[in-house]
């Protein structure tokens, strides 16, 4: 019966995990995303736009009925009655201006999903969610080199993309470079400590090719900065080699850069120049924001304030004091993936290397993109979040479970 019980559960999470990870596949095929990126596109029907909650509905339904036999730690119940409080938020913001806003509701829904459903499940294995990164390796890998052949040979543009210029980005399944490119440095960092030998290579490149191809400047920024962090440890670890390696990296590039063609130059600039255009709609008022911080400071504005800036956005919508409890949220996910990664066994912390650069990249990529409405960047990062903060991932060589093993014996467990 427990068994049973198990797979009755477990069937949830895999439903909606996979639900959220195929959805938008229909986007290259149809040639549906938005007419204003791409003079090949038409925008995304209403229906079809809709469908990704209507459909998933059903799930967060049953998954709260499961949720009532469910125990907690105490410190889990406090983030579980924290997201709660910025549930019942949303939907009295969303309701309390002039008209109805759901922009309030789609900020918060796929935390939801993800708390009701990861809460419901029993324990999902390091064996599975291995299955299911390679899935999406896999799945990635074919969808980008099919649209990149169909570029070369027919000219078949991605969503991004506009017909004699440089600027061509490619998204795989997604159709969506920017989402694809976060899917990307959450399988870096589960290839790099999965794989080994000649396979982690091949793997490694065929993810630096795919984010060459997404032409994310703000993951090329991201990884920048993962170097420097892990240039520094390595100084500190073996200074010598390290400063040695770094001084022959730098002569290299500067011969590299002398001998470039004129013609990759001219490219170079081209893309550079479309890159500066598209950061300018990234900027984010907040000189003008700051003169006017009386009217939002507190409550955040009846309307819903959309720009690039995801934390931006919550900031001027929400107030000060919601936007606190979401960005504390935010940053316990990924300290506590940080401490289960140096808890797990070997086997496991693949996985946990993955999640947290995700995270991370969640965290700090908010400053200049709104990950909290990119759908199914969003879900898959509060699907891992939750998964460790619960403790519902099951390491078979410790038979352990991550962060409520550890806090099982010291807290007393609860119950809604």
């Amino acid at each position: 019966m427990e068994n049973k019980e198990k797979r009755s559960n477990n069937w949830i999470f895999w439903w909606g995990i996979i639900f959220c990870t195929v959805y938008q596949s229909y986007r290259y095929p149809l040639k549906m995303n938005s007419a204003g990126t791409s003079p090949t596109y038409s925008d995304t029907p209403f229906l079809i736009q809709a469908g990704k909650y209507i459909l998933v509905i059903p799930l967060i339904a049953i998954s709260s009925i499961i949720c009532y036999r469910k125990p907690l730690t105490m410190k889990q119940w406090l983030i579980a009655a924290s997201v709660m409080f910025l549930i019942v938020f949303s939907i009295m913001k969303a309701f309390g201006g002039e008209k109805f806003d759901f922009f309030y509701i789609e900020t918060i829904f796929w935390m939801t999903f993800a708390l009701s459903i990861v809460w419901a499940t029993d324990s999902i294995s390091i064996r599975d969610i291995d299955k299911y990164f390679l899935f999406l390796l896999i799945y990635g890998f074919i969808a980008t080199f099919i649209e990149v052949l169909l570029f070369i040979f027919i000219g078949r543009l991605p969503a991004l993309a506009y017909e004699g210029g440089v600027y061509v980005r490619f998204g795989s399944f997604l159709d969506d470079p920017n989402g694809y490119a976060a899917i990307l440095i959450l399988l870096l960092g589960w290839a790099y400590g999965r794989f080994y030998g000649k396979m982690r290579i091949f793997v490694l490149a065929g993810i630096g090719i795919s984010l060459i191809l997404t032409e994310s400047f703000t993951v090329f920024l991201y990884l920048v900065f993962l170097g420097v962090i892990w240039g520094l440890i390595q100084i500190y670890k073996k200074p010598i080699q390290v400063l040695t390696v770094a001084v022959i990296i730098f002569f290299a590039a500067i011969l590299l850069i002398r001998n470039i063609p004129q013609s990759t130059l001219d490219i170079l600039r081209d893309l550079y120049a479309a890159k500066q255009l598209s950061a300018h709609g990234h900027e984010f008022p907040l000189g003008k924001l700051i003169t006017t911080w009386p009217d939002w400071s507190l409550y955040g504005y009846s309307k819903f304030q959309v720009y690039e800036s995801g934390w931006g956005s919550d900031l001027v919508s929400f107030g000060v004091p919601l936007f606190s409890i979401d960005l504390a949220l935010v940053c316990i996910f990924v300290g506590s993936i940080g401490k289960a990664y140096f808890r797990a066994s070997d086997r496991a912390r693949p996985l946990y290397i993955g999640f947290f650069l995700l995270g991370l990249y969640y965290l700090l990529g908010s400053l200049v993109f709104d990950f909290a409405v990119n759908f199914p960047v969003n879900a898959i990062f509060f699907l891992s979040s939750f998964l460790v903060v619960l403790g519902k991932i099951t390491d078979e060589e410790s038979n352990a479970i991550t962060e409520s093993t550890i806090n099982h014996s010291v807290h007393s467990h609860y119950h809604v």
